[in-house]
């Protein structure tokens, strides 16, 4: 459950750096990710980690892409993040 939680949270500070500056991996997105991670109980290290594997394995445009539908389900990309990182367990 926790995941899931920081899952949409990381998907809703996405969704504030896509609409804010068409960049959804901005410095900003990125504050606020590592803000809202951190709330939620992930510690610097693994918001950090979570952070990087997003941006490494997702472009731009997929990034876009699933934000603009909202039927979408968490891709890969997003959910391996949490797991390898440890910041949703």
């Amino acid at each position: 459950m926790k995941m899931k939680l920081l899952a949409l949270a990381a998907v809703g500070v996405l969704a504030l750096g896509a609409c804010s500056d068409d960049d959804p991996f901005s410095e900003e997105s990125r504050d606020d990710f590592m803000e809202t991670c951190s709330s939620m109980g992930g510690s610097d290290s693994q918001c950090e980690c979570t952070w990087d594997e997003i941006t490494e394995n997702a472009s731009e445009d997929e990034a876009r892409d699933f934000l603009e539908d909202e039927d979408a389900e968490a891709p890969a990309w997003l959910t391996d993040a949490f797991s390898t990182c440890g910041a949703g367990g």
